[in-house]
């Protein structure tokens, strides 16, 4: 995606490395029992070794929650994704906060992909059935407000409030 209120963006022009699993194995210990640990972008989803990352902390910090917010772009790699964090964090309740921008062709270009918009409803479809069998799982929406969809906000809340499977909106 190529969000222009994405804050990945700065990160992608600075060049750091991001931390390796091993780094992270011996920061975690450190850093004592966490309520929250949160995992955004750009896209999480695209580190393959993320839920590797998850049970690092699910075992050294025993987080009550663990959030992944992602842009849904891809359908199977998400739920791919919080099926292994599922398995990664077994005390963990998982929240998972799909992008949503507002309408279709509002989202689509605000994430500046074609079919976002679609993709998302399907990635939504997906991690809806993986709950139904996963009381630790919760589904839910992020939808950044910005000049450029302010107009079609009222749209994006009803939509959002018609989808099935969205246990909380933000």
């Amino acid at each position: 995606a190529r969000c222009g209120f994405c804050f990945s963006r700065e990160r992608e022009r600075s060049c750091l490395p991001e931390l390796s699993p091993a780094e992270i194995a011996k920061l975690a210990p450190s850093v004592g029992p966490l309520l929250w640990l949160s995992f955004s972008g750009g896209e999480p989803t695209l580190r393959a070794d993320l839920p590797e990352i998850a049970g690092i902390f699910a075992r050294e910090c025993r987080p009550v929650f663990v959030l992944l917010s992602t842009n849904g772009l891809d359908p199977d790699r998400t739920r791919a994704c919080v099926a292994r964090l599922i398995d990664a964090a077994p005390r963990s309740t998982i929240i998972v906060k799909l992008s949503l921008d507002g309408p279709a062709q509002v989202h689509d270009r605000l994430r500046g992909v074609d079919g976002a918009h679609a993709r998302v409803l399907r990635s939504l479809a997906l991690l809806r059935d993986l709950a139904a069998h996963e009381p630790r799982l919760e589904v839910g929406v992020n939808t950044v407000l910005c000049a450029a969809n302010l107009d079609t906000a009222g749209a994006a809340l009803a939509e959002v409030s018609g989808l099935a499977g969205v246990d909380s909106h933000t």
